[in-house]
């Protein structure tokens, strides 16, 4: 359920962050401010979005998946409707930056992931993160007919209460404690019907020799359940009994609940219960997991693939911010301009669930940090290419295939993430290098503007964003071969 639940708020929340360039479009439109200033607001948006990390964390343990993505959701509409009634550019310091930027950090898919799922990981980021593609490919067109039909205020009024959908998206999320519960459940149930199966085959031979069957039943009994079985028959389980055994799982399940509800003491407070589920507590004789991984910072192979990240995002964040502006000043319309960005969101979506398939086969996993290195210098070609481009036909080509190699990196970048340090460190390694994500947003797209400012064009800023991602894919590149020296070591040193 984890997974399919989280396909609608990345892929509404990351329509609304491709969208970015076509608000910068009707901020400066609307309060004639420059491309600087105008930046600013959504740049500082997403690097409070990422620094968010490790809070998001402490609140889905602390809490629950639903009650996080509660809280997200109220706070990402209330920014977006109150962007439509901003008398200045200032204003959205508090409901882009703030609102937005808090509830956008408190949507953290990449966490809720790895939470849900053991096995199978990589294709479960694909196929969650294809939301974020298809978000794109959608809700820009969305967007830019809004703005069209409805105009500035009314085009977020419309965005905001559309961002409230995500409240009956967040109530289908299963608390933790009851999913693993019910997957206990399910394997108890599965052990106790392959200890029926082997009962049954035994029973066969019981034509050759009696004794043979009570002996080899005794030992089924000892190794089957742990010794509980009080005798040899209790090794043979019907049909009618394994009926039992799962009405018995139902049972325990059902009277924990009513166990938990006749605590309540009125109507209001099990409604609250219900929404906001509290997924653990802390018990002060239990001495609790070690909350932050210190030493990772001493670990130079991660660090420097978080600086890698740090290049990424400056360059990413630009290109989706002055994408529409590039080619709008290039001769297309603002329909065009828009479609661009839709074209690039679907095959974002095409290559999050490509890559997904394919690194998720036994054999492509170990090559998974090569494959990510040589997506960044490709994707450096890209935006170094588009300043060049007069046409629309061009743009939606290259845009598509910047938009494809993208989503395929982003996808699968915490999953690399996993494989480099291990699970038991995910939620630490997870804040830090969101923290490195948050810099690179907080220079990327001001420093951009400033260019365009200064030099008048907005082919700088590109080929600035080609720079950082080639720089971010010769970092990669240090990152795992330093990851390799180190492994090497520490196995010499075994």
């Amino acid at each position: 359920m984890g997974d399919s639940c989280s396909q609608f708020l990345p892929s509404y929340d990351s329509g609304i962050g491709r969208s970015e360039g076509l608000f910068f479009l009707q901020y400066q439109e609307r309060f004639g401010s420059s491309a600087q200033m105008t930046a600013w607001p959504m740049s500082l948006m997403s690097t409070l979005n990422f620094c968010m990390g490790p809070i998001t964390g402490a609140l889905v343990s602390r809490y629950s998946v639903r009650t996080t993505l509660i809280m997200a959701t109220l706070l990402t509409s209330t920014g977006l409707l109150l962007n439509g009634l901003a008398p200045n550019v200032y204003f959205l310091y508090f409901s882009t930056t703030l609102l937005g930027g808090f509830g956008r950090g408190l949507m953290s898919t990449v966490l809720l992931i790895n939470l849900y799922f053991d096995k199978h990981r990589s294709l479960a980021h694909g196929l969650s993160s294809s939301g974020v593609g298809f978000g794109a490919f959608a809700i820009v067109p969305l967007v830019q007919f809004l703005f069209e039909m409805y105009g500035f205020m009314g085009a977020f009024l419309v965005i905001g209460a559309l961002e409230l959908n995500g409240l009956v998206t967040s109530m289908l999320f299963r608390p933790l404690r009851m999913h693993l519960k019910f997957l206990n459940a399910e394997k108890l149930y599965k052990k106790r019907l392959t200890n029926a199966e082997e009962g049954v085959a035994l029973s066969r031979v019981q034509d050759d020799s009696d004794d043979m069957v009570v002996t080899e039943s005794s030992q089924l009994g000892k190794c089957g359940n742990g010794g509980n079985f009080s005798g040899p028959s209790d090794a043979f389980i019907k049909d009618d009994d394994v009926e039992s055994l799962q009405l018995q799982d139902e049972h325990e399940v059902s009277t924990s609940m009513r166990d938990r509800s006749r605590h309540r003491k009125n109507c209001c407070q099990s409604s609250l219960a219900v929404c906001f589920p509290v997924e653990h507590k802390r018990k002060g004789t239990e001495k609790g997991a070690e909350t932050f991984h210190w030493h990772l910072l001493r670990n130079i192979p991660f660090l420097v693939f978080c600086f890698s990240n740090t290049f990424f995002l400056i360059a990413f964040k630009t290109a989706f911010t002055f994408l529409p502006s590039m080619a709008i000043s290039k001769g297309l319309t603002k329909t065009e301009a828009a479609l661009v960005l839709t074209i690039s969101g679907a095959l974002d979506t095409f290559g999050r669930i490509a890559i997904g398939f394919v690194m998720d086969i036994p054999a492509c996993r170990p090559l998974r940090p090569y494959v990510f290195n040589m997506l960044l210098f490709f994707i450096a070609v890209a935006s170094c290419v588009i300043p060049s481009l007069d046409s629309f036909a061009m743009y939606c080509v290259v845009s598509g295939a910047y938009g494809f190699m993208t989503g395929a990196f982003i996808s699968q970048k915490m999953v690399v993430l996993v494989d480099i340090l291990g699970r038991e460190v995910m939620p630490s390694s997870l804040g830090i290098s969101k923290f490195f994500q948050g810099m690179g947003t907080l220079v990327g797209p001001p420093f951009a503007g400033a260019l365009r400012d200064a030099l008048g064009s907005f082919d700088s800023s590109f080929y600035l964003g080609g720079a950082c991602m080639f720089g971010s894919g010769l970092l990669l590149l240090l990152s795992n071969v330093l990851l390799k020296l180190q492994k090497s070591k520490q196995k010499t040193a075994s």
